[in-house]
């Protein structure tokens, strides 16, 4: 039978070699770069800057200060989910820390151009902080893997309402992914299917056995549905902050489209963004933003300027999680606890 989900030390471990992995790989945060250059050079040449530049000027302070403040509320409601798994596996981290800690997860992963990524330093800080690996490791993947699936579902949900708002191939490969992605989810969550598989298929069950992909498994049946449902409510509301935001984004350049489009565009947009080949999704986004809401009969410079301020909140608020991680640093230096909250 497949061994029981790693411990502590398994799960330390598995974070330091995804660490190490990444930092060995530097090729591919070249690839990231050139691929992000790419995109952006091909959307930016089909558009009138200076036009892009005028809109962006003249964009409404009110709305973009309303923005701005929406996104670290939805920043708020993440840690949040992340305190609601934390209390399932038995974990009392302060609420101040993990809210902290996201913080710098978002500033690595806005500014560095590197596969370590934002998660991986929250559960590398989190150990540091006093919590526990497993419980790190655990509650850090599944806390992203929660809110991605609630994420595909408002996504599978809503594209009835987008299929006549997008290119066919777009919807068509967004319903494959999604579903996909929950079937996979569906496979993974059995017990029976998942010990069969690693007895029994000897590639496949060397995969399952890996400890990344064990602690990731135990990570999903170590909660009690009361922490699961708790979680699963606050990506709901993290984005209907996701949505409001694009609104009030839209609003200040003077877009306008109804709350619908945005709620249909935002979900469809984020999963896009989860293919890991640009850098903090440049270029991505704004070809996505270009396209999908061209299709809605948005201007493209104004697409174009929308997908900007998106990325110039996400960019604001990479800027806070660095700047308290100095300024927690330098608390290190003076010999203060390193406990954020």
């Amino acid at each position: 039978m497949m061994p029981a989900p790693s411990d502590d030390r398994a799960s330390a471990m598995a974070a330091q070699e995804s660490a190490a992995q990444s930092r060995s790989k530097p090729w591919l945060n070249v690839l990231k770069v050139v691929v992000s250059a790419g995109l952006l050079v091909l959307v930016i040449t089909q558009a009138d800057l200076r036009a892009v530049w005028h809109l962006v000027a003249g964009a409404q302070m009110g709305a973009l200060a309303a923005a701005f403040v929406v996104v670290q509320l939805g920043v708020v409601l993440r840690a949040g989910r992340w305190m609601a798994l934390m209390r399932g596996q038995g974990d009392h981290t302060p609420y101040g820390t993990l809210l902290y800690l996201y913080y710098v997860g978002a500033f690595f992963n806005t500014f560095l151009p590197t596969g370590f990524g934002g998660d991986a330093i929250r559960i590398y800080e989190l150990s540091q902080d006093g919590g526990t690996p497993r419980a790190a490791i655990s509650t850090v993947v599944a806390e992203r893997a929660l809110g991605l699936l609630v994420q595909f579902a408002m996504a599978l949900l809503l594209l009835p309402l987008a299929w006549r708002l997008i290119p066919q191939e777009v919807a068509l490969l967004l319903l494959v992914f999604v579903l996909g992605a929950f079937v996979g989810t569906a496979l993974f969550m059995s017990r029976k299917l998942y010990a069969w598989m690693a007895d029994h298929l000897p590639l496949v069950g060397r995969l399952l056995r890996h400890p990344k992909i064990v602690a990731l498994y135990g990570s999903f049946h170590g909660y009690s549905p009361r922490s699961v449902r708790q979680a699963a409510g606050i990506s709901v509301l993290f984005n209907v902050t996701l949505i409001l935001s694009q609104w009030l984004l839209a609003r200040a350049l003077g877009i306008g489209l109804g709350v619908l489009e945005f709620a249909v565009f935002t979900p469809i947009l984020s999963t896009l963004l989860l293919v890991p080949i640009t850098i903090g999704g440049l270029g991505v986004r704004e070809g996505g933003y270009v396209l999908l809401y061209g299709q809605a009969g948005v201007p493209q410079d104004q697409a174009l300027a929308l997908s900007l301020l998106t990325y110039a909140t996400t960019l604001a608020s990479g800027l806070i999680g660095g700047v308290l991680y100095v300024i927690v640093g330098l608390r290190r230096m003076r010999g203060r606890p390193r406990n954020a909250g």
